[in-house]
């Protein structure tokens, strides 16, 4: 099934951006739709087409800003989208409108074998939820009657043992009813596996009606229902896959951005450890020069202090000597004087 066509169209009528994919990314760089503002992050937003739940579901990137739907702001969180929601992208984001050009319901088509049913008997159509896959055997044993059928537009076959009837369903009108609130939608922190609803036709059979081979095809019916559901999860899964591409990719970038900083940092960091060591170098050669010169100027002063010592010495040993000699004369003058007087 391929998803309806839908646009994400601004207010004032300046762009309108179509929404073909299953998945659609919204940001400003490398992605479906790039909204070039200053508050949308690189990779915002996506908007997915879940066909199990037939419409549009938007998720919020985690982003710091948040994303606004009808003025409730979400933020990593998905929320189902109806048409005539306006979405704001950041916190001053310009407003767009999201508008579904046709809205139709439609289920897989799973016809079950081994009903006895004569073609002319009425159908009741009811709507329940499919059981979980630990329960679905109990589920087919007891509603053996049931036929999953698709809802499309402009009419659809139905099967029962082999014979096709013609079944008519009108599709949903769009702006018949107004979009439900914000609040009242399912909203989720992560991308899990959301409640499918199918519509299910259920007519009036007896349990005489069915045949010994009942239970061999109800196990057919089984094993196609787990074929839908791997296939569901399969879509899961690559929707999971593409938004960790993103993160991984998210992630890389700033990997590079980062490893450019501090090799820029690092590369100037050492450049000034450079300079600091060639300048601290510089300064301790030139103390050891002035160590050097300081230590001849002492040893030069040591040795004139020396000289002077020696001076000083042998300068006392002349006084003494001269004090010596001047006793003597003195002494021999008085002696002299004496020998004069007793004559």
């Amino acid at each position: 099934m391929t998803a309806p066509k839908a646009f994400l169209c601004s207010l004032d009528g300046t762009h309108n951006f179509p929404i073909t994919q299953r998945i659609t990314t919204i940001g400003r760089e490398n992605c479906d739709i790039i909204i070039n503002t200053g508050n949308i992050d690189i990779q915002h937003a996506l908007i997915e087409f879940i066909e199990d739940e037939n419409c549009y579901f938007l998720q919020d990137l985690n982003t710091s800003g948040g994303t606004f739907v009808n003025d409730c702001r979400i933020q990593n969180a998905t929320v189902r989208l109806v048409e005539q929601d306006t979405i704001k992208f950041g916190l001053n984001g310009n407003p767009f409108q999201f508008i579904v050009q046709s809205q139709f319901i439609a289920v897989p088509n799973i016809t079950l074998a081994g009903v006895n049913r004569s073609s002319n008997q009425s159908l009741q159509v009811i709507t329940q939820t499919l059981p979980s896959r630990g329960n679905r055997n109990s589920v087919n044993q007891q509603n053996s009657g049931v036929l999953l059928s698709n809802q499309y537009p402009n009419g659809s076959l139905i099967t029962i043992n082999n014979q096709t009837q013609p079944y008519t369903i009108c599709p949903v009108a769009s702006g018949t009813k107004p979009p439900a609130s914000l609040r009242s939608r399912p909203i989720t922190a992560n991308i899990d596996t959301r409640p499918r609803a199918s519509s299910w036709v259920k007519g009036h059979t007896n349990s005489s009606s069915f045949n010994a081979g009942s239970g061999d095809n109800f196990d057919s019916e089984t094993y196609r229902v787990d074929d839908n559901e791997v296939s569901s999860r399969v879509v899961q899964l690559e929707r999971e896959l593409k938004i960790k591409s993103i993160e991984i990719r998210d992630l890389r970038e700033k990997v590079a951005f980062y490893k450019n900083q501090s090799g820029q940092g690092s590369t100037s960091e050492l450049d000034q450890i450079k300079r600091d060591k060639s300048i601290a170098v510089g300064l301790v050669n030139t103390m050891q020069k002035d160590l050097s010169n300081k230590d001849c100027t002492i040893s030069k002063l040591a040795r004139e202090i020396e000289g002077f010592k020696r001076e000083a010495k042998d300068k006392d040993t002349t006084i003494r000597e001269l004090g010596e000699q001047l006793k003597l004369a003195t002494d021999n003058r008085l002696k002299s004087y004496a020998s004069f007087g007793d004559e």
